[in-house]
Parts: structure tokens; sequence; C-alpha cells
């Protein structure tokens, strides 16, 4: 069974992003390792990405399909909140809640081991003084 030009296509892209993002990455841990200022590289990096997107819209052929405003303001809402149902009666429901709570763990885990020291909101010592008895 072979597969025709069209149906590996996403394949072949997916492959192609994980290799640029992997570049990507690569690249940068060389530089910051190197001592480039962490501004001045997220300053490049958005500069070539701005060039690709503006490269990949000039040189684009089709015209752009025009979204209704009530289309865009579905999209938006549903990537900021995440309107996905979990069917708790599947495997794959089951397996979507315990990666979130294992994520969620891990996060927490790392919060406390090393993150900040926790320090008490209220700063202010009303009764130290009141209470002293000297």
């Amino acid at each position: 069974m072979t597969m025709a030009m069209g149906e590996k296509k996403p394949y072949l892209v997916a492959i192609l992003f994980q290799s640029i993002t992997a570049g990507m990455f690569i690249l940068s841990k060389a530089a910051l390792n190197e001592g480039m200022n962490s501004f001045v590289f997220i300053f490049y990096r958005q500069l070539a990405g701005a060039i690709v997107l503006i490269v990949v819209v000039i040189f684009k052929r089709e015209s752009p399909t025009q979204i209704s405003y009530m289309a865009f303001w579905k999209i938006f809402m549903l990537s900021l909140v995440g309107m996905e149902k979990v069917k708790l009666r599947t495997i794959g429901g089951v397996a979507k809640v315990i990666g979130i709570m294992l994520c969620m763990s891990g996060v927490v885990t790392l919060a406390l081991y090393k993150g900040p020291y926790l320090r008490p909101i209220v700063h202010h010592h009303l009764l130290d003084g009141a209470l002293s008895y000297s």
C-alpha cells in the first residue's frame, strides 16, 4: 500500500516543522551559552520570523478567504477558554485527565522545590509593640 504525494504532505510538513523547531532550540542554546544578550537574541528571532512571514504573504498567489466577525470571535473564544469536552467513560478522556493531573503535579512540585521562598502577604506587625510587657 503506497501513499500518493498528497497523502504524504502533512507528514512532510510536520517533519519539516519539527526540524526547524529543533534547529531553533539548538541555535538558541548555542547563542545564549556564548554570552549573547537574551533581549538581543529575542529581537533577532522575532525579526527573522517577521521577514519569513512577509515573504510568505507577498509570494502567496491565492487570495485569502474572508472570515466573518462571528467566526473570528468563536475561534478566539475557543482558543482562549479551550472548550473541549472530556468524556470520562472513554480511555482517551481518562488519559487526558491523568495527563493534566500529572502535568499540574509536576508544576506544583517544581514551584515548591525550586521556586522562591513564599513570604507572608502581610508585612505589617501592628501588634508587636502592643503585646510586649517591658
